[in-house]
């Protein structure tokens, strides 16, 4: 029982630190994704059919930005389900 109750102390005391940087982080994210909506979606519908290989590209690279950015595209219909969303979701995984 002591075991888990270092566990959990510590765990919550790495929760506390983590908080105010991902907010400050998503704060940031939705900053500049609102500055830049405009010139995103210009850009996206330029691709054409290479959306979806542009978007494999961007999921190659090890890290969750380019899926939450992907994730908030598609949730603003700026990009379809059946060629970016997946191309990108399925090539982070």
């Amino acid at each position: 029982m002591n075991g888990f109750l270092h566990i959990l102390e510590h765990t919550i005391i790495d929760t506390v630190k983590i908080i105010p940087f991902l907010l400050v982080a998503y704060l940031i994210m939705e900053y500049i994704e609102h500055k830049t909506t405009n010139k995103t979606r210009e850009a996206i519908k330029k691709s054409g059919k290479f959306g979806p290989l542009i978007g494999g590209i961007l999921g190659a690279f090890p890290q969750c930005g380019f899926s939450v950015t992907a994730t908030n595209l598609y949730a603003g219909r700026v990009i379809t389900l059946r060629n970016s969303i997946c191309s990108i979701l399925i090539y982070i995984r």
